[in-house]
């Protein structure tokens, strides 16, 4: 579904504006008079819309303008604006970050914040703008001029997106294997209703290991976080409604170092061997080993109604289970080498759609679907070396 629809869950109509045709890595918009009004998805919000064409991933946005109170003592602390990727991808922002002095008029000057996840720059991007709080005699403020500026910096090497690679699967064998470079500090991903994601990991440090899931967006009372060696047998799970941030840790079970896999769903689907028996009775709000009829067998797969659910897993103790298939001209991992469908895969997975395994970092070098990516991959084409 594209942002510009989600962001319009709430009934809102965008208003549209084109964006200037921009050679890049980086391109901007300029709005001016944007009303800052209202919590969000109240119809007194106001959204704007752009398309950028910049042909490279989109990493960080960066924020300047000058905003205005409308309303006397009303704080600029509050403001907020969401936005919103060609893809689903929405990340809301406070725009004055840890400031804490207060100000009629403030002129902001290149306040930088993470995308949710990397995308590619071109597409419909939305700009959704509110507060985080209402004042009923009228606007609370309004953006004299706002520049929003895309940035494709590399992203954080110790987050893994799942969205760079394909939707994870919620079994061992459809698993997405976290794959990258030395410590794995976050797990970045979306969960639909009927869905389930399951993550292999490595845990390098037992007596520190700390798996916490943060809800980003999510239309459910809690998620469900479970661990699992590898054969899919269950170690430890939490069912965690309130507060609604599941923890997992080595409180209840001895772990050694090894390979894991880490699954996440919300609440009311949960894990089930292959008779349909649950691994785990209800474990709300505390961590519990296997104590359900199939406690003793492995996973099979999930049941249950779920929610939508977007998530970030921070992690501790843990590790990438191994570099990135990176520099092979089996690119999508079918046993042969150089083929159309080796190409064709490529070619999907710069533009946003990898394979399993699969990453537009072709070089390995941090840079998703640069230049230098393509050149490698038909460099290795050839026989030559990366």
């Amino acid at each position: 579904m594209k942002t510009a629809a989600l962001l319009m869950a709430a009934g809102l109509v965008l208003a549209g504006l084109a964006c200037p045709v921009l050679a890049g890595p980086r391109e901007s918009i300029t709005f001016t008079n944007v009303l800052n009004d209202s919590m969000r998805n109240w119809i007194q919000n106001e959204f704007r819309e752009c398309e950028f064409q910049g042909d490279y991933v989109a990493t960080k946005v960066r924020i300047s303008g000058r905003i205005r109170a409308l309303v006397p003592g009303q704080s600029l602390l509050e403001t907020q604006i969401a936005i919103g990727a060609p893809d689903w991808n929405i990340v809301w922002v406070y725009p004055f970050g840890e400031m804490v002095d207060e100000y009629d008029t403030y002129t902001l000057v290149d306040s930088e914040f993470d995308l949710e996840s990397p995308v590619r720059a071109s597409g419909e991007w939305a700009f959704q703008f509110f507060d985080t709080a209402d004042d009923s005699t009228g606007p609370d403020a309004v953006w004299e001029t706002v520049t929003i500026t895309l940035d494709d910096a590399p992203p954080p090497p110790d987050v893994f997106y799942e969205y760079l690679s394909i939707d994870s699967g919620d079994t061992i064998t459809t698993a997405l294997e976290a794959r990258g470079h030395g410590a794995l500090h976050e797990i970045r991903g979306f969960g639909a209703p009927a869905d389930a994601d399951l993550y292999r990991i490595r845990i390098t440090d037992p007596a520190s290991f700390l798996a916490e899931a943060q809800l980003i967006r999510y239309f459910g009372d809690g998620a469900n976080l479970c661990l699992f060696d590898t054969r899919g047998k269950g170690i430890v799970a939490i069912d965690s409604r309130t507060p609604t941030t599941p923890r997992l840790d080595d409180s209840v079970v001895t772990l050694a170092p090894g390979n894991y896999y880490l699954g996440i769903a919300t609440s009311h689907r949960y894990p089930v061997d292959a008779a349909g028996d649950r691994l785990w009775d209800e474990t709300i709000n505390t961590q519990q080993q296997p104590n359900g009829p199939g406690s003793l067998n492995a996973l099979h797969h999930w049941e249950g109604t779920g929610e939508t659910i977007q998530y970030h897993i921070r992690l501790t103790g843990a590790d990438y289970i191994g570099p990135p298939n990176t520099c092979t001209a089996d690119f999508n991992h079918d046993g042969d080498f150089g083929t159309e469908q080796d190409i064709e895969a490529f070619f999907r997975c710069l533009a946003g759609d990898c394979c399993t395994d699969c990453s537009s970092d072709f070089n390995g070098d941090g840079d998703y679907g640069t230049d230098q990516d393509v050149e490698a991959f038909f460099r290795v084409l050839s026989g030559a070396p990366c």
